[in-house]
């Protein structure tokens, strides 16, 4: 609360080399392991309340990625405490995560132009349900894509731009114990980590990998 301390933090959060090296950890943050070891620091490290206080966090995520400067991770834990009380916890940690990649797939997605072919014809499909969702996957670093397609019955479909039919998955037989129904009510994509993230009724939102047109569950939020 110090004015030094005050104007520490604005030259943090300003500093350009700050913001790049701080987006690139992001990213390696925002993996299916590292948001698992950061949820276990979590439950270990935390105080009584369930947070951690500025120390604590940096000391945290070190543990993750050892070659990140306390600058960097002074400027991360400042992000993530949206609130400015001065502690994180791992709801504003998990939610300040899914804020920025949302930002980053909407600027992904902004930069490409997808092009329909003309005439447009009538693709016939190998289902009955209807299509909740339909998205376009950009690919990083290159000006091509492929539009995904789910169903209210959890069939998930990757597609050509031209609108050929890549690969189809039934997303309650991944990885799964139970062959149970899944009803889906929503979907995004995660450009930038080649997931998406599948909402349905039962309180659940399950993130899988779509790596070369292939689907794997790569972990699941519950309620």
């Amino acid at each position: 609360s110090t004015p030094g301390g005050v104007q520490k933090n604005e030259e943090v959060l300003s500093s350009p080399a700050s913001s790049v090296t701080l987006s690139q950890h992001e990213s390696q943050l925002f993996t299916p392991l590292h948001m698992a070891k950061m949820e276990k620091i979590f439950e270990d490290d935390s105080d009584s309340t369930g947070a951690l206080d500025m120390k604590g966090f940096i000391k945290a995520v070190k543990k993750i990625l050892s070659s990140t400067s306390d600058e960097v991770l002074e400027a991360l834990f400042l992000k993530v405490d949206t609130d400015c009380n001065g502690s994180v916890t791992w709801q504003k940690y998990v939610d300040y995560m899914m804020r920025e990649f949302q930002r980053k797939e909407r600027i992904g997605t902004s930069q490409y132009r997808l092009r329909f072919h003309l005439p447009m014809k009538i693709i016939p499909l190998n289902h009955g349900c209807e299509i909740v969702k339909v998205q376009f996957l950009s690919q990083r670093f290159k000006k091509t894509g492929h539009l995904l397609t789910v169903t209210k019955d959890g069939i998930l479909q990757i597609w050509s731009e031209a609108f050929s039919l890549l690969n189809s998955f039934r997303l309650n037989q991944i990885q799964q114990l139970y062959n149970l129904q899944m009803w889906v009510i929503d979907m995004v994509c995660l450009y930038n980590m080649n997931l998406i993230a599948v909402a349905s009724t039962d309180q659940k939102i399950e993130f899988f990998d779509i790596s070369n047109h292939n689907c794997a569950r790569a972990f699941t939020f519950i309620d």
